[in-house]
């Protein structure tokens, strides 16, 4: 299972008018037409090349930040119901399974590193040296 992005999410502009149809003079002015991208979208293009496991320049070493990305993110897995990779032994609380699971290199999930706008490395969480806490 990946960590995948997520596709943009478009304001409308129209859909502001609508909700602003009172006849105040206000001296607001109007909010542009504003697109929200998340830090971990793939965008669909034909030009993007996933780098080899062989070729992959980017650190082994995962970042403190990506650690706790991949923490919260199964965790919510595991809180929606899916399925665990680890016998649970008593933990109830899903960051802690999701935790496990990582420490033991049962995590499904994977990492995108854009490297460059048309090439990407692909990282198995399990492949990944976690940071020590």
């Amino acid at each position: 299972m990946n960590v995948q992005r997520q596709p943009d999410t478009n304001v409308s502009r129209e859909d502001e008018e609508d909700e602003d149809e009172d006849d105040d003079d206000d001296d607001t002015k109007p909010i542009a037409n504003k697109t929200k991208r998340v830090s971990h979208q793939i965008p669909d293009s034909s030009e993007i090349k996933i780098t080899t496991p062989s070729n992959r320049n980017t650190s082994e070493y995962t970042a403190i930040y990506e650690y706790s990305m991949i923490v919260g993110t199964r965790a919510m897995h595991i809180g929606q119901g899916s399925v665990l990779y680890t016998d649970p032994q008593g933990l109830h609380d899903p960051r802690y399974n999701a935790r496990k699971e990582i420490n033991e290199n049962m995590c499904p999930l994977s990492i995108t590193c854009k490297v460059s706008p048309s090439i990407i490395e692909i990282w198995e969480v399990n492949e990944m040296i976690k940071p020590q806490l």
